[in-house]
């Protein structure tokens, strides 16, 4: 089956994540790859080898950097708190022409070796998210932070007419890397992804199961560090990351979507702003921006 044009759209938002993550959990364990598929298996072979791979060098670095430092970690990044559970943050947003707000809220650790869950959840006077969004250090590209996966409740307008509620389960196939290693952070340039998304998504009032496909391509760009004000005065230092990315989805007929994304980090806060438009009509698909925070601290 395949996706129609309202639900593609919105996990064409979804796809990139300000992880790029409320209380939602039905009873779905989040893994970083699905056992319901035998391409999925495959891939958590490769998965695997990768994290055993990683894991011992980032075992290395650990033992150096309690030797010598701690100023950097090579999993998970410093710039994005997700190892650690129960804060959360607040964000005013706009989400394709509607005002509302939208939280993160760390989960910590997952159950696989370097992996980590996040919730991020958007409400707005029409559409939004809820979702938990599995993340952690693949090392398939690079040392840094991936998403694997995520699931949770969406809400879509349909054909412009109609509010429909879905939930719907994500998987990244590769995963992408969507931010540095703390040692490699500032210093990357650029870096290129492709990935395919596979969709799973159910109507709240349904039995019924669809699936479908969205193609990725794209780059991220590295815009160095500027100090920004947040909401309560304070002056910190930001890594600004720019996304240029199409999106292809695979519907009665093929049809693609450009888009462009900034993106401010901050040390220890996480992601704190983040701008996201539709390149080819400059439509705004997504703004936020932080409003409050707790459980965390600016470094």
């Amino acid at each position: 089956m395949t996706l129609t044009h309202g639900t593609g759209l919105l996990l064409i938002g979804l796809s990139i994540p300000g992880c790029a993550g409320d209380n939602f959990n039905q009873g779905l364990d989040l893994e970083k790859t699905p056992d319901t598929a035998t391409t999925d298996t495959s891939e958590a072979d490769t998965d695997t080898d990768a994290d055993a791979d990683t894991d011992t060098d980032a075992d290395a670095d650990a033992d150096s950097d309690t030797d010598a430092d701690t100023d950097f970690q090579a999993c998970p990044s410093s710039w994005q708190p997700v190892d650690q559970s129960g804060w959360s943050k607040v964000f005013d947003v706009e989400w394709r022409g509607a005002s509302g707000s939208g939280t993160i809220e760390g989960l910590g650790p997952a159950s696989e070796a370097d992996t980590f869950k996040y919730r991020d959840s958007i409400s707005t006077t029409s559409e939004g998210f809820d979702v938990d969004v599995l993340v952690g250090c693949d090392g398939s590209s690079g040392e840094g932070m991936y998403v694997y996966q995520w699931e949770g409740d969406v809400t879509v307008f349909m054909y412009s007419t109609m509010l429909m509620d879905y939930y719907a389960s994500v998987v990244s196939s590769p995963a992408r890397l969507y931010l540095p290693s703390d040692a490699e952070i500032g210093n990357r340039g650029t870096w290129d992804y492709n990935y395919t998304l596979t969709v799973t998504y159910q109507e709240a009032t349904s039995a019924k199961i669809q699936s479908g496909h969205v193609d990725f391509s794209g780059s991220y760009v590295e815009l160095g560090f500027t100090d920004i004000q947040l909401f309560d005065g304070t002056t910190v230092e930001a890594y600004l990351l720019t996304n240029s990315y199409t999106a292809t989805v695979q519907e009665y007929t093929t049809w693609t979507v450009n888009g462009y994304i900034e993106q401010w980090w901050v040390r220890g806060l996480g992601l704190v702003s983040e701008y996201h438009t539709n390149a080819d009509t400059g439509e705004v698909i997504m703004t936020r921006e932080l409003a409050a925070y707790s459980g965390i601290t600016p470094e």
